[in-house]
């Protein structure tokens, strides 16, 4: 089964009355290269760098890419297009 969505419950559990309460659900994109959200984009022809700075922000992109490629955070390697 292929899946591309994170998903969060959030359950709060009364001890008293040992019931469990429902609070809520945080549904996202996985947003890793060869999810349907990046093929999506890459269809409207946004390249992998542009859908990181969109989706986490230069700043926080810099910082993801830099580890995901193994290089320096100060200075990530250019991928090819």
């Amino acid at each position: 089964m292929q899946i591309d969505r994170a998903a969060r419950v959030d359950l709060l559990y009364d001890t008293r009355e040992r019931r469990l309460y429902f609070l809520e659900c945080d549904a996202a994109p996985l947003i890793h290269s060869k999810s349907a959200l990046a093929q999506s984009l890459e269809t409207a022809r946004m390249r992998r760098r542009e859908q990181l700075d969109f989706l986490l922000g230069a700043r926080v992109r810099t910082t993801a890419v830099a580890r995901w490629e193994g290089s320096s955070v100060s200075g990530p390697k250019e991928r090819p297009a």
